[in-house]
């Protein structure tokens, strides 16, 4: 998890100062929650067996899976590449627009933004082809 916020804080310029998660035992267990708090990041774990509390993440989380098992299934791809489906599956979502993110004077539902855009605050360059795994 340090990777991905340091990569966060390079990427935008911000400091991680606070984490939200789910109480897993695992990913999210002590021994996570006592680096977080060596990092200065405040951890904020949702009560157990709430996942509304986390209804955001965990419908995305459902949402990816769905696309995934789709992909596979229409591509009669085998499951050892459901990782490289997964990466492209969550590469598209991300450039899809989503009523999550609106953008345009207010009343103005016509357009969204993409979450790459929210992130990266510039439009995805689509001029050349992505091969995940290895360079195009």
């Amino acid at each position: 998890i340090l990777g991905i916020k340091t990569q966060i804080e390079k990427e935008t310029g911000d400091k991680v100062v606070k984490v939200r998660c789910d109480n897993g035992k695992g990913e999210f267990g002590q021994a996570f929650h006592d680096k977080m708090r060596e990092e200065g990041v405040q951890v904020e774990p949702c009560p157990a067996y709430k996942h509304s509390m986390n209804g955001v993440v965990e419908r995305a989380m459902y949402t990816v899976d769905c696309k995934i098992r789709s992909m596979v299934y229409q591509a009669k791809l085998p499951k050892d590449l459901w990782c490289l489906v997964a990466e492209h599956t969550v590469w598209l979502k991300n450039r899809i627009p989503t009523g999550a993110l609106l953008f345009g004077k207010e009343g103005k539902l016509a357009q969204a933004k993409t979450p790459y855009e929210a992130y990266q605050e510039s439009l995805p360059d689509f001029t050349e082809l992505r091969v995940f795994g290895c360079a195009a």
